[in-house]
């Protein structure tokens, strides 16, 4: 691109598109900003001091955000405008990667500009400033960013620390707008939504975007062409997590929930599980599981076996030794016939040698389950991984052929998995509750539940 607006069309620009919705459609070219954004637009316009923007899902928010710096960087001059998220991946690829979009797409240059990816920055060197990129947490990484039209715009703010927002706030910024879903009932997004709730104040505007609220589905579209909310996204949604869920209520009523934890496994899918008819015929390979006890009285260890269509076996033991512990998950891996890659044991603290003591009764290339490990933009670890796949198998709306525990295991395994909640972090992670949280609730540890999770590490283990 080599020539910029001409003088008429900045004149036009300058005089008679003081509107970030126009600028979107006759500038950037771009689909119209639909109702809940223009609202946003509006706030903006109208100079609202802050704009807290709780949203749910698939409602364009990352899109909008990006047409609205690039609209502030263009008809302000001089103006400055910083922008953050909690990561730098969520920063980089998510909303700079929607800046880059609709500046890579523009029809015509809107002013001489210098890009850099590292850091992000466009610079508007016709009429000066420049919008950024900033991901650190420290201090020093916000200072020296100050303008008379300084615009910060914070992406995903539940997940940005306070220290952050705070040396943000020490720019003394023109306008604020802080956009993302609600995660979790505390924190700084958290406490201005709810004091806007309850003590609105006239500098302040509270827009909430729900995803059961976007045109799509408002006109009852299945599939919507432009990534928007759809009835398909709302079904997923309800099969994955349920509604009144703690993640329903933050990904799509776009409200904090009241607690950050959330029911995993519905009372009628175990009911189904436990008391439904036995399957006619085995299927699919078989996974074992082991997890581990010190063998001393406490908790207990656990040997599980299924298949696709349920439990087929549980030993428990909590005085057993490890070295018989191993001996006996050998003789069950044979004689179900388990292969040495279907069988996962947990490899943490006492198990963390378990896997020799298999590999030297025969059963070689066993997988060692790491629970407090992983690398998910969904999931906080691998044992959440597992739990909702487990979750998933369970689910008739997902997994439409009924998984059965049978009645002997039922009452222990019932109590221990709704005794298992999930909840959200404020990276937007769901997370199983810990261990002595369930130990509380139910007066002993989730071993079984443990154990057939365990069995769902693998996604081609549904």
């Amino acid at each position: 691109m080599v020539e910029t607006m001409t003088p008429r069309q900045r004149m036009t620009l300058a005089n008679n598109l003081n509107s970030p919705d126009a600028f979107n459609t006759q500038f950037l070219k771009r689909f119209p900003y639909w109702g809940k954004q223009k609202e946003v637009c509006r706030a903006l316009m109208d100079g609202k001091k802050t704009i807290l923007v709780p949203s749910g899902n698939a409602t364009g928010k990352s899109w909008m955000t990006a047409g609205l710096a690039l609209w502030y960087l263009t008809t302000r001059p001089e103006s400055v405008i910083v922008t953050t998220a909690p990561t730098f991946d969520q920063l980089s690829n998510v909303l700079w990667r929607a800046i880059w979009g609709a500046w890579n797409k523009l029809p015509v240059p809107l002013f001489a500009a210098r890009t850099t990816r590292a850091p992000l920055l466009i610079e508007n060197q016709t009429l000066g400033g420049y919008c950024i990129g900033i991901s650190s947490s420290t201090v020093e990484a916000a200072s020296g960013h100050h303008a008379e039209n300084l615009l910060v715009l914070i992406d995903e703010a539940s997940g940005v620390e306070a220290d952050r927002i705070e040396a943000l706030n020490s720019l003394n910024p023109s306008q604020v707008l802080m956009i993302g879903n609600p995660l979790v009932p505390d924190g700084i997004f958290y406490e201005r939504c709810q004091r806007q709730v309850f003590d609105p104040h006239p500098d302040t505007e509270l827009i909430r975007i729900r995803s059961d609220q976007t045109p799509p589905v408002l006109a009852g579209v299945q599939r919507s062409k432009t990534g928007l909310a759809d009835l398909d996204f709302l079904d997923r949604a309800r099969r994955d997590y349920g509604e009144g869920s703690a993640w329903w209520l933050s990904h799509v009523e776009a409200q904090f929930p009241d607690s950050v934890e959330g029911q995993l496994f519905d009372v009628a899918w175990l009911d189904t599980a436990i008391y439904g008819k036995p399957p006619e015929r085995r299927e699919g390979d078989t996974w074992m599981a082991v997890d581990i006890a010190a063998g001393r009285g406490g908790d207990s260890s656990v040997i599980l076996v299924r298949d696709r269509m349920g439990i087929m076996d549980i030993f428990s033991s909590n005085t057993i030794p490890v070295p018989e512990l191993a001996v006996k998950a050998v003789a069950m891996a044979r004689k179900y016939e388990v292969k040495a890659d279907h069988c996962i044991f947990d490899g943490t603290g006492i198990g963390e040698t378990f896997g020799s003591l298999l590999a030297g009764l025969g059963l070689v290339d066993a997988v060692k389950f790491l629970g407090g490990r992983g690398n998910s933009r969904q999931y906080e670890n691998w044992r959440a991984a597992s739990y909702f796949n487990l979750r998933r198998r369970l689910n008739p709306a997902v997994s439409p052929r009924p998984f059965h525990i049978g009645q002997e295991y039922g009452q222990r395994l019932r109590r221990e998995l709704l005794a298992t909640t999930f909840e959200l972090t404020n990276k937007d992670k769901s997370k199983i509750v810990a261990k002595d949280d369930i130990v509380a609730r139910i007066g002993s540890s989730p071993d079984w539940a443990d154990s057939l999770s365990m069995t769902f590490s693998f996604a081609d283990s549904l």
